[in-house]
């Protein structure tokens, strides 16, 4: 059984439009202009694991316990766009970083040191914020466009600034957690995938984010993300009380129906060790 409906998913699709609309035209003109004709990032996963890293709470500690036990020479890293310093600090580099936002902030998370933008591939939404695409493609790395297909068909209005030109096409997932996972399973072809980072939710009154920050700011209302968003509260699985908001709820169940399909279809393999939230995906670890 789903544990999304359609009318679910077609109802956010729309309320992201109505949000997002007018700057997501903005980000995919400009972002248009610096396209890159270089080689496609299809099946490089072919034969290879990967570590895929969210933002969630658990992060800091996930990426201490890579770097513990090595794990980041045996496997190939994808993180989300507001996680890539945070392992740049650790001491681990990434090989993608995936951005989907249209105005997450550039100044915050990704305005890493250029040396590091030859080292990590680019993967943009057409419409993320176009900062991070001027500041990989001005220090030479090498950025990779995509397109989501979604319920309402905004990748026919987005294609058109890429037509004629290469670039990569998948299901819209809910947020860029969910679509470094797409990436990682539908175009780059790797059969293992270990997640790290994916709480969906956070301790009452403990950090919001992989960073450690107990009091993020909402981009749009400048107000404590903790104070301003309802949220739900919950029991993980290791059986502590939670919070999380309806956005991340909807978004750990698309995720969790998203990858029942890629081992029913695909047969890949998913682990998720993060070791805390609300994912409840059949295969669970810790990092040792």
């Amino acid at each position: 059984m789903k544990l999304l409906e359609k009318s679910e998913v077609v109802k956010q699709s729309k309320r992201a439009k109505e949000r997002w609309g007018e700057l997501w035209h903005g980000n995919a003109q400009e972002n248009s202009t610096m396209y890159q004709d270089i080689q496609g990032i299809h099946r490089k996963g072919l034969g290879k694991s990967v570590i895929v890293a969210s933002f969630g709470p658990s992060l800091l500690e996930n990426i201490r316990k890579i770097k513990k036990h090595n794990l980041h020479y045996d496997y190939d890293i994808i993180c989300v766009d507001k996680a890539v310093k945070t392992f740049i600090a650790e001491g681990v580099i990434p090989n993608y970083v995936v951005i989907s936002d249209a105005q997450v902030s550039f100044e915050l998370y990704g305005d890493i040191d250029p040396k590091y933008c030859k080292r990590i591939k680019l993967i943009s939404s057409i419409t993320a914020n176009s900062k991070w695409v001027k500041h990989w493609s001005d220090n030479q790395g090498s950025v990779y466009f995509y397109i989501n297909k979604d319920n309402i068909r905004t990748h026919k209005e987005f294609g058109v600034y890429l037509k004629g030109k290469n670039f990569i096409t998948v299901p819209a997932a809910s947020n860029v957690g969910n679509c470094a996972y797409v990436m990682a399973s539908m175009v780059l072809n790797y059969k293992k995938i270990v997640l790290a980072g994916y709480d969906y939710s956070f301790k009452i009154f403990d950090s919001y984010y992989g960073d450690g920050d107990k009091k993020p700011l909402d981009t749009n209302m400048k107000q404590n993300k903790h104070a301003l968003y309802n949220h739900h509260t919950l029991i993980d699985i290791n059986g502590d009380l939670v919070q999380a908001s309806s956005n991340m709820i909807f978004s750990s169940k698309w995720l969790i129906d998203f990858v029942k399909n890629m081992s029913m279809a695909k047969g890949i393999e998913t682990i998720n060790a993060t070791g805390a939230g609300i994912l409840l995906i059949q295969n669970q670890a810790n990092i040792k």
